[in-house]
């Protein structure tokens, strides 16, 4: 029986929607995994991962990979909307192939690489056809143009007829072509008109003939000799929802083969398809997937270690991430990939100087403080206990506690406060350093749902007491009680992408922010907000990243980030330069995420920027050169999917004495700090911790409050069983087994008692 975790989980969860193993897994224990569409490789067989970025600036999520059979350092990649890239080292970096393709036009979302040649790919557009390489992506094609109903969904190569190709679609068609797509032919179609998941030629083709195809809804089908055959007559594949069909390296000996199903999870078979046995045993179900906004499947692809006869190690992907199985699929480990331990949130407190302090939050549920400079860490938890959230002691389908951004008190050195950001209705405050939470409410506004909480702090906090509150929805919220109580602002309408407050706000009343749709700019802290970007030319930019001079009074300096570049204004936002001495692309997207400003910028006219697919970049002279400060094995942005409100470079407010710089974009537990400006950096591991008797006893005030209609019920049935005992006392009649009857007929009628109530 296959387990559906609901509680402590995160949503959504990590779902892979694609692995691929090297060549040579058996030997290097490399595989590939799309994970929520970013890209990860793990060279431990699944234990940890690497985030691959290097040369991918697609904005929107990857949908398809493909590996090479010949070489490990070949790979292929694409997305719908910024087409398809290509890697020759392992992807540790990658190129945009796009020549020949018509990107605006041309959705890529199936692409598969010829066994016979690296040079000979074939991908599928969602809707307009396929397409060919044959100088391995030098150039592409088209060598079919399909219906626009029609969608392929499946491409096949054959390993013993080079230049024969099989796609499927998802009416039930297969087409055939043995001139490397230059010809195509009707291959089989499937009474049923059903979408073909699954397409694959039997490893021994030559002797059996043998095409097999798995349906969305129908099953198994083998094609023989050209010929359909019948739905595959097994009662033992109870589910006719077909993800994927996988052989094994040795099939002609061992005759096994596995089918992966949308519910039920794994099937084998050790006799080419005439018995089946179904393995769940480890693999998990996430509720969520079954909701009508997902609607996806549970269980996906499998992949079969090229050592499989030795190592029996299978991988299979799925709605609740990767499972592994080192005993040819009887039981699964689910492996960690985007874990909800990731670091999605950090802060440095502006007083480091003195008291080495600096926070971090992770994706799900945990807050982290350090009083010395990232060497240890306590996990800040006392008021952040679920039922705090949940107002009971049953557990939730997904765990409230997702935060988006962390933030310091401008005044920590002498009032200890802090700030969460929650994906909920709600913020959290401390006031003595993060060892105690309180949860405060935000106004609820009507279809509009709060997520993404950019946290916005007066830098004269002290004295107005202000506190801003931006969504991805638009929502502007102001506290003007230190954050204890919260009122609307304005509702942009618009995505906040950054919120960033004058240093002189107590007298220039000033703010900006920036959305999908442009710059906006307040001089009323807040109440009304001016466009900055009407130009025409600027209609088409989608802005990121937003950091203001410290010395903006004077030199009324902001820098932002954009899908064209990074742009600077020196007159207040009124007129915007485009920065020309990055490493931009030609004709390709150049879309600049991050920025943070140096604290000594009157003085070293440093900021640092994150160039999508390019890496983090420094200037030290006002952006006229920059000079690359990441080593190709960290990357300094927000992981795709992942929300995030907070900046993931951090200056040391005493940078101009120390150097330091903080960061976060790994897809482990970890950050990256630097004490020589960006030159060299090491990396953080943040330590787990783990529930200790204390945190048990902070739950016994919530089994008061949080359940105390269940509490109050439960003491009905102790007190029905305590008068029954005395009842049954009184009964005559009763023998040498007098207490013995008495305490089972009391535990009888307690256990009644509790069903009745409950």
């Amino acid at each position: 029986m296959i387990n559906t975790p609901a509680v402590w989980s995160h949503r959504p969860h990590d779902v892979v929607d694609q692995v691929e193993l090297s060549a040579n897994y058996g030997n290097n224990q490399t595989l590939f995994i799309i994970v929520r569409g970013n890209l990860f490789k793990s060279q431990d067989g699944g234990q940890t991962w690497q985030r691959l970025w290097k040369g991918l600036d697609n904005f929107d999520n990857l949908v398809t990979l493909s590996l090479s059979k010949n070489d490990d350092d070949i790979l292929f990649t694409s997305s719908l909307f910024y087409g398809i890239y290509k890697s020759e080292d392992g992807g540790q970096s990658w190129e945009k192939v796009n020549q020949g393709l018509n990107i605006k036009e041309t959705k890529i979302d199936l692409l598969e690489i010829s066994p016979d040649s690296d040079d000979f790919v074939v991908a599928a557009d969602s809707n307009k056809g396929i397409y060919k390489t044959e100088n391995g992506g030098k150039s592409w094609t088209q060598i079919f143009q399909n219906n626009q109903q029609v969608k392929i969904t499946k491409i096949a190569f054959s390993k013993e007829q080079p230049g024969t190709i099989l796609v499927a679609d998802n009416v039930g068609n297969v087409k055939i072509s043995k001139d490397k797509g230059e010809n195509w032919d009707d291959f089989v179609t499937l009474n049923s008109s059903q979408k073909i998941i699954a397409l694959q030629f039997s490893p021994n083709f030559e002797t059996d003939k043998t095409i097999w195809l798995g349906t969305e809804k129908d099953g198994v089908f083998k094609i023989v000799d050209g010929e359909l055959s019948e739905e595959l007559n097994s009662s033992k594949i109870t589910d006719k929802l077909i993800r994927d069909i996988a052989f094994s390296p040795n099939y002609n000996t061992d005759s096994t083969l596995f089918i992966s199903t949308w519910n039920n999870g794994i099937f084998r078979s050790e006799d080419g398809g005439q018995t089946w046995q179904n393995f769940t045993q480890g693999l998990t179900k996430s509720e969520q997937a079954d909701e009508k906004q997902f609607s996806a499947p549970h269980f996906d692809e499998i992949r079969l270690s090229n050592n499989f006869p030795e190592d029996q190690t299978l991988f299979l992907s799925g709605f609740d991430g990767i499972f592994k199985s080192t005993d040819q699929g009887k039981t699964w480990q689910n492996l960690n990939t985007l874990s909800s331990r990731i670091v999605i949130g950090l802060a440095v407190s502006p007083n480091y100087e003195n008291d080495a302090t600096i926070a971090i939050t992770d994706y799900v549920g945990k807050a982290h403080i350090s009083y010395d400079r990232g060497q240890s860490w306590s996990w800040m938890k006392s008021g952040l206990e679920l039922p705090n959230f949940t107002k009971s002691l049953r557990p939730p389908i997904d765990d409230p506690r997702r935060f988006f951004d962390i933030a310091f008190s401008p005044n920590y050195a002498e009032d200890n406060t802090l700030f969460l950001g929650l994906l909920r209705d709600y913020i959290l405050k401390s006031s003595d350093q993060g060892k105690h939470w309180k949860i405060i409410n935000l106004p609820k506004v009507p279809n509009t749902f709060v997520r993404g909480t950019w946290l916005g702090i007066s830098p004269n906090y002290e004295e107005d007491n202000t506190v801003y509150v931006a969504t991805n929805s638009g929502t502007l919220y102001k506290s003007t009680d230190k954050g204890e109580t919260f009122s609307v602002l304005t509702n942009l309408k618009q995505r906040i992408s950054a919120l960033t407050i004058s240093p002189n706000f107590s007298s220039d009343k000033t703010l900006y922010l920036s959305s999908f749709d442009g710059l906006y700019k307040s001089i009323d802290q807040g109440v009304s907000w001016q466009k900055l970007t009407e130009e025409q030319s600027w209609q088409d930019l989608v802005w990121f990243g937003l950091a203001i001079s410290p010395n903006y009074e004077e030199d009324n300096t902001l820098i932002a980030g954009s899908s064209n570049g990074v742009f600077k204004t020196t007159d207040a936002g009124k007129t915007w330069v485009r920065i020309e001495s990055l490493p931009y692309k030609n004709n390709q997207s150049n879309h600049i995420y991050e920025i943070a400003i140096s604290p000594n910028y009157k003085n070293d006219q440093t900021f640092i920027v994150t160039l999508m697919g390019e890496g983090t970049f420094k200037t030290v002279n006002d952006g006229q050169t920059f000079s690359s400060i990441d080593d190709d094995k960290f990357y300094l942005s927000r992981i795709n999917t992942i929300p995030s409100a907070s900046i993931p470079i951090q200056f040391s407010p005493s940078y101009a004495v120390d150097n330091t710089i903080y960061g976060f974009g790994s897809a482990e537990p970890e950050i990256y700090k630097s004490t020589d400006g960006g030159d060299s950096w090491t990396i953080i591991s943040i330590s787990s911790s783990n529930k200790n008797l204390i945190d048990y006893l902070n739950y016994i005030p919530f089994v008061i409050y949080a359940d105390r209609i269940h509490l109050f019920k439960l003491i009905i049935a102790l007190f029905i069983a305590m008068i029954s005992y005395l009842v049954l006392g009184y009964i005559k009649g009763l023998k040498a087994n007098r207490l013995i009857i008495k305490l089972g007929g009391t535990f009888l009628i307690f256990i009644i008692s509790i069903i009745l109530l409950y």
